[in-house]
């Protein structure tokens, strides 16, 4: 088989993730599956970061005041957290590409109605489908992969897919300012409108199902199985892994979300350099993430691998807000590289938890109810405290215990 120079090189620098590309001439359909999968999650990340550093420029052009704007990110926790248990109830697996399909629809359509937005209304709504393909994606992605990769396989392509919340913050990060110069704020969601439509368009070209995945050839339609239901949400290690997730999501949001403003007063930095020191945080996700996948088909368990994940977790936060000028780079980016394993082993440890009798999409979306709740409540729980007029230190008296509760949960889990 003779291929073109564009395809050898494609070839070459996906090497490491599986030597047999080379060997066999071509990608195996599954790895394709797999990059449209990170594609289209991707773009929904890039979406849900381009509000932070445009913050001030959008109260301004909008006319906000600092309430209305923050439900700019709000919108998004809030789809999730109401729609994440349901949308788990009536997506079936034979739907995941319909579903998938759904959800990127709605992200495009959202990042249109907000770059047409002539005010905060319509640009709230956009936000709100951002949110619904955000969370889609967080239910769709991980359910592909496990349909579509063998247990002993898996490790791998779910701990690159979990580099899809840094890898998207990051990029918007440092994209956003250089998209402003060009025009003004619609052209970062005239960006993320367009790759929120590439991945929509080859999301419909390349997804396809196993064929036990797929409906039956009369295509009639199979009723809510209650039973399927009420038997993988009885899983107690479901709603542990999601409670464990939501104290992560709890603690690295709500720093995330206050760590520039500290920067920013403690050290007297400039507010792009201290997004950048924060935005290193999830540089060191992004290695973390992978070799997380990597070490959890290494230890054959999920289990260690997210607890030994939160024992250092834990502890990092008691020095969260104490740095030192020449500890701030070394914290951020250790902090990311210990935070980066606990979605992986999540993640990969919901199909252990639910065995053969549960259905995935179920378990995922108890699992990103977890991640929206987090959410919700990090920032404001944070933000409320220092509001109190303690003082920054304050803040590990808040995120150490519950980093600890996290530890405490996913040391009450029986699985593998």
């Amino acid at each position: 088989m003779v291929l073109s120079k564009a395809r050898r090189g494609y070839l070459f620098f996906f090497w490491p993730l599986n030597v047999s590309f080379m060997e066999a001439g071509k990608v195996p359909r599954k790895w394709w599956i797999f990059i449209t999968i990170y594609l289209g999650s991707l773009a929904a990340t890039l979406n849900q970061f381009k509000v932070p550093p445009l913050m001030a420029v959008l109260m301004q052009a909008l006319h906000l005041d600092v309430k209305v704007a923050g439900w700019l990110m709000s919108g998004f926790a809030l789809a999730g957290f109401f729609l994440a248990l349901p949308a788990g109830i009536f997506l079936r697996p034979y739907q995941l590409k319909s579903a998938g399909i759904a959800g990127l629809g709605a992200l495009t359509a959202g990042a249109l109605l907000g770059a047409l937005a002539p005010g905060a209304t319509l640009m709230l709504v956009g936000r709100v489908c951002e949110g619904m393909g955000l969370l889609t994606m967080g239910i769709v992605a991980p359910s592909l992969i496990n349909a579509w990769f063998p247990p002993d396989e898996r490790g791998l392509p779910m701990g690159i897919w979990a580099t899809w919340v840094p890898a998207g913050s990051v990029l918007m990060l440092n994209l956003a300012n250089p998209l402003y110069s060009l025009g003004d704020w619609r052209a970062v969601w005239w960006f993320g409108f367009i790759m929120a439509l590439i991945a929509f368009l080859v999301f419909i070209l390349i997804i396809e199902l196993p064929d036990e995945f797929k409906e039956n050839k009369t295509g009639s339609k199979q009723a809510i199985d209650w039973s399927e239901i009420i038997t993988t949400w009885r899983s107690r290690d479901i709603w542990l892994l999601a409670f464990m997730f939501a104290t992560f999501n709890f603690t690295i949001v709500a720093y995330n979300s206050w760590a520039p403003t500290y920067l920013k007063q403690t050290f007297a930095l400039t507010p792009a350099r201290a997004a950048f020191y924060t935005s290193l945080v999830h540089v060191g996700v992004i290695p973390a993430n992978i070799v997380a996948g990597w070490l959890v088909n290494y230890l054959k368990s999920s289990r260690r691998v997210y607890i030994g994940g939160f024992i250092v977790y834990a502890l990092a936060w008691i020095t969260a807000f104490n740095l030192k000028p020449l500890t701030i780079i070394p914290f951020m980016l250790a902090l990311g590289l210990v935070a980066g394993f606990i979605p992986t082993a999540t993640f990969a440890a919901a199909p252990v938890a639910i065995g053969r009798q549960g259905r995935l999409p179920l378990a995922n979306a108890a699992i990103m109810w977890g991640q929206n709740l987090g959410v919700l409540l990090g920032p404001v729980s944070l933000g409320q405290l220092l509001a109190a007029g303690i003082g920054w230190p304050a803040g590990s008296f808040l995120l150490v215990p519950v980093a600890l509760l996290g530890l405490i949960t996913g040391l009450l889990t029986r699985i593998k």
